[in-house]
């Protein structure tokens, strides 16, 4: 699989799992890593309340078709 690279974008960070089916978005989860192992992958969650980011993701509608990276 190949890896996937965005911008830098100043702020903090917020993470997404969104699950889609039928083209439509079934489930959005957006969290923020407390703990991480070394300074990889995120091993302890915080839940994040953020109406912005949850509103710009439940408008795109995902397609079907190889796995996309969300945007937020």
């Amino acid at each position: 699989m190949p890896w996937v690279a965005q911008r830098f974008a100043e702020g903090e960070e917020i993470s997404a799992y969104a699950a889609a089916r039928d083209g439509r978005l079934r489930a959005l989860s957006l969290y923020r890593s407390l703990y991480r192992a070394g300074k990889s992958a995120g091993i302890f969650f915080e839940r994040v309340e953020d109406n912005a980011a949850r509103a710009g993701r439940a408008h795109r509608q995902a397609r079907p078709g190889p796995a996309r990276s969300p945007s937020i």
